[in-house]
């Protein structure tokens, strides 16, 4: 995936808010980061792996940090091997995701709710706002990743002039 390739895309539509809900290889989602905090485009992962829904995270350029935090995190927690601009979908065209109707249809309630808030306005109910919050619908069980680059990070100078 080229950074110019998705940049072409989004400046053919100008929008004002971008729902990544498809799952390209991770170089995508870097340079989707970088394209949208550049812009000031806020954007909204989401995501479902077997029985685990990831909902978020929002981002939102000058009020929450960027998506660098989480390649940070992969590298610094599993070895530079993990970075997402490394990273290859091995045997894509062969392997199929097994999903239920269940999983998808959660994750786009909550994903809808998050949604909902964020054209409301209100910014401090979007469970995802600035985090990522892993659920598991079948243990009932959830927990949240609070997403913080470091002070060196270009979102950071977005955040401290507002």
């Amino acid at each position: 995936v080229i950074e110019s390739d998705i940049l072409k895309i989004i400046d053919g539509y100008n929008p004002d808010l971008i729902i990544k809900a498809c799952d390209p290889e991770l170089g995508f989602r870097v340079h989707l980061n970088n394209i949208c905090f550049k812009k000031r485009i806020p954007f909204f992962h989401m995501s479902y792996s077997y029985e685990r829904i990831n909902l978020g995270p929002f981002f939102m350029p000058g009020k929450t940090s960027c998506d660098n935090y989480t390649n940070s995190f992969v590298m610094n927690n599993f070895g530079s091997d993990f970075d997402f601009l490394q990273h290859k979908k091995l045997f894509s065209f062969y392997t199929v995701h097994p999903s239920t109707p269940f999983i998808i249809n959660l994750l786009s309630n909550y994903a809808f709710i998050d949604l909902l808030f964020y054209f409301l306005e209100k910014f401090e109910l979007i469970k995802s706002f600035g985090k990522i919050v892993y659920i598991y619908p079948l243990t009932m069980h959830s927990f949240s990743r609070k997403l913080q680059c470091e002070k060196s990070c270009y979102c950071q100078s977005l955040i401290n002039n507002i």
